[in-house]
């Protein structure tokens, strides 16, 4: 989303959940968040759905952004490819995929982590939401102490080499 030349975004970590270094699943917890719904109806105004850590807007940016193949896609048809991609992986309604998502106790998380954390149950994975101060939660991301974690990062300057995150 943009948010002052800005994307937050979330990271994942296989160290301490094993089935998040399966390309399938992280793909698959991607395909599911409901990116229209958070940028455009639960954020303030001026947010744009985001795929890349490149906000739309900022110098140099590409129209239309850099998607993955299945941006575009309805979120129907994500949910349905983010089960077949659980399936291939190895869970289901038999052994559901369960994972915790770390996150800053911030305005915008606070308001977006229930959203995702609905749109993981749309496609059958087991969510929990652990939230913390935002310092204690950049530390414990410091240190790898997170399944899933969710961060920001945003532009010192209007140009995509800026690295400064929030």
């Amino acid at each position: 989303s943009l948010r002052r030349l800005g994307t937050d975004y979330i990271a994942f970590n296989g160290k301490l959940n094993p089935a998040l270094r399966d390309r399938r699943v992280r793909q698959a917890l991607s395909m599911a968040i409901d990116r229209d719904f958070i940028a455009n109806k639960l954020l303030r105004g001026g947010h744009t759905p985001a795929f890349s850590f490149v906000p739309p807007g900022i110098a140099s940016y590409v129209p239309g952004g850099v998607k993955p193949y299945w941006g575009d896609w309805p979120l129907a048809r994500r949910q349905a490819m983010a089960r077949a991609l659980l399936a291939q992986a190895g869970y289901g309604p038999g052994h559901p995929l369960k994972v915790e998502l770390k996150h800053r106790n911030s305005a915008d998380p606070m308001l977006f982590m229930p959203a995702i954390q609905a749109d993981m149950k749309d496609i059958g994975v087991q969510m929990q939401l652990v939230q913390n101060e935002s310092q204690i939660a950049y530390a414990a991301y410091r240190a790898r102490d997170f399944q899933i974690a969710d961060a920001a990062w945003i532009a010192d300057y209007n140009d995509p080499q800026s690295d400064r995150k929030s």
